[in-house]
């Protein structure tokens, strides 16, 4: 189920994941929502939802999660689920740790 696009209650325009539920201001709050959808459809088990969600995702939101991973300033909670939904190796995720304490001592 893709990404939406929505109206927000202040008329402008947002995003939500499916037909139903909440509008976000940003595509990285509608990919949580759909993020936490797919747990709750696994009862819980993040590994399952991680993999269904990596089989519906496009690219658009692929590069949003890229995205999240590249920017210096996301916050360590943000990396560590979008390392999860993207399925990082161990090997990826040092990597990524590093060059994000290089780009923010820089």
């Amino acid at each position: 189920m893709p990404i939406k696009s929505c109206t927000l209650p202040n008329g402008k325009n947002g995003f939500k994941y499916g037909d139903r539920g909440h509008c976000y201001p940003d595509k990285k709050s509608a990919i949580k929502q759909g993020i936490m959808i797919h747990i709750s459809q696994n009862k819980g088990d993040k590994k399952k939802a991680y993999k269904d969600f990596r089989k519906e995702m496009t690219k658009a939101e692929e590069e949003i999660l890229q995205s999240i991973l590249s920017d210096p300033n996301s916050n360590e909670n943000e990396v560590s689920w979008a390392s999860d939904v993207l399925d990082l190796s161990m090997h990826q995720r040092l990597t990524l740790s590093t060059n994000r304490r290089i780009l923010k001592n820089s």
